[in-house]
């Protein structure tokens, strides 16, 4: 580990198609042995980095906060949890980004694990599941440095386990308070950077971006917060590790973590300001592959 702050004229016509899309994984590659073997050199202590082919990640600092939803907040769903405090005391580390194209890429070509080739999209003012679209081709162009989508949530659990396997580090998704948490970064506004939600903080319908409404936008696009972790709000909703429960209805058993609805934080690039706020939370099943959904990677550290 290091520390931080892959005969006949069809077959022929074939190959010679592949050959654009291997080039691209090579240079994404080689572009990333380079920048691990300079991170080794020079890097911030509050870093970790566990090979290039690994997420790059931020020590989370410690302490309490508040999360959910203030009480008065306007334009609400009904499902947002009521503000109370939480404190952390075990160190963790949370990616800088969420995964990306170019990392899931690494994956699949590494295990030959192929996701489903369908995701719901939202092209030509029309969203519904589409069988031609998936995480190559979401509706739109993405490049490596996008972050991935249409992955279910049994496609996150198989990259984590091979990253997990590969580097020797036990990866995880995060709890949903958890991405509260490094999402506020030690705010108590409705969006890290403040009340409003502004211009060019953010992607989303509304955040005032290039990308807006319209596609993903390259991870590191807009300034990280004061954890260090970029995108937290907009360009991708992303999968935790919680089951949904609405705090409106009265659950008499514990959901099955196995089978339950999954709660999504974040909002993403078609979602609204109102809907991206830092308390916002949404659900999908475990199966739902999704162009606005994707999923961020976190580690739990030694030592509390």
């Amino acid at each position: 580990m290091a520390l931080r702050s892959r005969l006949g004229l069809g077959v022929l016509a074939c190959a010679v198609l592949a050959l654009p899309v291997l080039a691209r994984a090579e240079d994404w590659r080689a572009a990333r042995d380079a920048q691990f073997a300079a991170f080794q050199t020079r890097h911030d202590a509050a870093e970790l980095w566990d090979g290039p082919l690994a997420p790059r990640l931020r020590i989370v600092p410690l302490g309490e906060a508040v999360i959910g939803a203030p009480a008065g907040a306007a334009l609400l769903r009904g499902n947002e949890q009521a503000a109370r405090a939480v404190r952390f005391a075990q160190p963790f580390a949370v990616a800088e980004y969420p995964v990306t194209v170019g990392e899931f890429a690494a994956f699949t070509a590494e295990t030959g694990y192929r996701p489903a080739e369908q995701c719901w999209t939202f092209e030509a003012e029309e969203g519904r599941i589409r069988q031609d679209r998936g995480w190559r081709n979401p509706g739109f162009v993405q490049a490596d440095n996008h972050p991935v989508l249409c992955v279910s949530l049994d496609d996150v659990r198989a990259y984590i386990g091979w990253i997990s396997a590969r580097t020797g580090h036990a990866y995880r998704l995060l709890t949903e308070v958890e991405y509260e948490y490094v999402n506020r970064a030690g705010a108590r506004t409705d969006f890290w950077w403040g009340q409003e939600v502004g211009a060019n903080h953010a992607n989303c319908d509304g955040c005032g971006s290039l990308w807006d409404n319209r596609r993903t936008s390259p991870v590191g696009s807009f300034p990280a917060n004061p954890f260090g972790l970029f995108d937290t709000t907009g360009d991708t909703w992303v999968w935790t590790s919680d089951c949904y429960v609405d705090p409106r209805t009265q659950a008499t058993l514990p959901p099955d973590p196995a089978i339950c609805e999954h709660v999504i934080r974040g909002g993403a690039w078609h979602g609204t300001p109102p809907g991206s706020r830092v308390f916002s939370r949404f659900h999908h099943t475990p199966d739902t592959h999704s162009a606005t959904l994707g999923f961020r990677l976190a580690r739990d550290l030694p030592g509390g």
